[in-house]
């Protein structure tokens, strides 16, 4: 018990620290996606708890407003969903519990596992004597870090979190069964590995995760380990492609389908593979420098017309390829450092290439930032032991409560829709976010304010003095517009009525 005394106390301490900085969330009501998801899927809302109403909950993903298509759609996710909806009904407060909870578990396996990987053999004697308190300054930073928001306050981001809790206890059992340990452990990594991919989408990146965390911090980089991790990764991929055919046909590979998913968007293929360069530099710079006034549940960014257009298209370019070949040509002297690099641009690969999905969403780091925070605690415990103590201590503290006091402050726009959307249109105004402002005043009887909102939606141009909609910057929400103007008409109807 003596020998894990210090690995509680940094349980708990990450537990009080989360537990902090959400405190004001337990009353946050449900938001946006949440509705077709939980409040308005019946899938999820079971009685009881017989196979035919489980079997039900894992198929509920395919809910999208009154169509419902029963399909495998992130089923652990929608399971816990309709588990929550079984004993609570739609009481917020145990869906916020199940999701604080899920985020200090991920927390001590993100904790447990860089320990892990500072005590194998590569990396034992060079943090000799730091790596507990490495392990925890990285793992804390990254809890308390506000970009994480999202996936705690934002109840339907439980399936990115859950994803993020499964993927990470994989490499945590990977790793202890990787050091000679008993074979149940690759079980209990296959198995959290199956989870995390049934959570969502994005964890299919774990097996490339564990060839890299392999090839640099324990087989070590050589040209037999790079030729036998070549081939391991082909037969990953041959693997993948044969699973997802089996599940979801062979047509999700076709071109025509890819392109197909971009009619509903004001970008091409081309147009967001060069725009998300940029999108990872910004995710970077929220990660590093994240105040609450930059914090947004949508974020608007110029889209990408070349390489030259707009010129932050290059320099972002440049500053990838310039980390990834940084990365690359240290492997061999700063392994660790190399891996965290390499692991957050591998993890961005589902959701920051090629699928027509929105350009920028914070909920996307929650994965791919696991180990961006090790180099810094490495700085400030290294500093600590060969400088001044209490300065190192004291800026450390500053870092921790920087980041959980912004996550604390944006966390009160989650109350409800209309402080939500407040925060939103002050920091990003576009036609979607004042559409939904009009729509939270509505709920709460303020008539004449929804109708003005919703009469700004309709004329957003008017309001920027541009022909907004023609901006390549912003999507052009033609539905939502369209929305504006029906509601507007029926609450002018309405008002007129009780004014006779």
């Amino acid at each position: 018990m003596l020998k894990y005394k210090p690995h509680i106390l940094i349980f708990a301490l990450l537990s009080l620290a989360v537990l902090l900085v959400y405190s004001n969330t337990f009353q946050a009501e449900f938001h946006y996606d949440d509705s077709v998801n939980i409040t308005r899927n019946d899938q999820i809302q079971i009685k009881s708890l017989d196979m035919e109403s489980l079997k039900g909950a894992l198929f509920a993903g395919g809910r999208r407003g009154t169509i419902y298509h029963p399909v495998l759609y992130r089923p652990v996710a929608m399971l816990s969903f309709a588990l929550n909806y079984y004993f609570d009904g739609v009481m917020v407060l145990k869906y916020h519990i199940v999701n604080i909870s899920i985020h200090i578990i991920t927390s001590a396996f993100l904790f447990l596992v860089i320990l892990q990987m500072l005590n194998l053999p590569a990396l034992r004697e060079r943090f000799d004597g730091m790596q507990l308190q490495i392990a925890g300054i990285a793992a804390l930073l990254w809890a308390l870090n506000p970009v994480q928001l999202t996936n705690i306050t934002y109840i339907v981001q439980r399936q990115n979190a859950m994803a993020g809790m499964f993927y990470i206890m994989a490499i945590c059992f990977y790793l202890t069964a990787r050091m000679g340990k008993k074979h149940l452990f690759y079980v209990l990594a296959a198995l959290s590995s199956i989870l995390a991919m049934g959570s969502k989408e994005n964890a299919i990146m774990l097996p490339w995760s564990l060839l890299l965390l392999d090839l640099l911090l324990i087989q070590g980089i050589s040209w037999a380990s790079i030729k036998r991790t070549g081939l391991v990764s082909l037969g990953l991929l041959g693997a993948s492609v044969l699973v997802i055919i089996g599940l979801q046909g062979v047509e999700t590979f076709s071109i025509d389908t890819l392109i197909q998913g971009y009619t509903k968007r004001n970008f091409t293929l081309g147009q967001r593979l060069l725009t998300e360069p940029y999108v990872m530099i910004l995710y970077l710079m929220l990660l590093f420098m994240p105040f609450h006034q930059a914090l947004c549940l949508t974020h608007t960014v110029p889209v990408s017309h070349g390489i030259f257009d707009p010129p932050h298209t290059l320099i972002s370019i440049l500053l990838i390829a310039g980390l990834i070949a940084l990365a690359v040509m240290k492997a061999k002297q700063r392994p660790f450092i190399s891996f965290a690099i390499l692991f957050f641009f591998l993890n961005h690969v589902v959701e920051g290439t090629v699928f027509p999905l929105e350009l920028v969403y914070e909920h996307r780091n929650y994965i791919p930032s696991f180990f961006v925070f090790v180099p810094a605690a490495m700085v400030l415990v290294y500093a600590y032991y060969h400088w001044q103590k209490i300065v190192m201590v004291g800026a450390t503290v500053c870092l921790a409560v920087f980041f959980g006091y912004n996550t604390y402050v944006q966390n009160a726009a989650w109350k409800n829709t209309t402080s939500l959307w407040a925060d939103v249109i002050q920091k990003n105004p576009d036609p979607r976010s004042v559409f939904n402002y009009a729509g939270g005043l509505f709920m709460e009887n303020n008539y004449g304010e929804a109708l003005r909102y919703w009469d700004i939606t309709h004329d957003f141009n008017n309001l920027y003095g541009t022909n907004y909609n023609q901006d390549p910057r912003v999507i052009p929400y033609g539905t939502v517009m369209f929305m504006a103007g029906r509601n507007a008409t029926k609450l002018r109807r309405k008002l007129a009525e009780v004014n006779q």
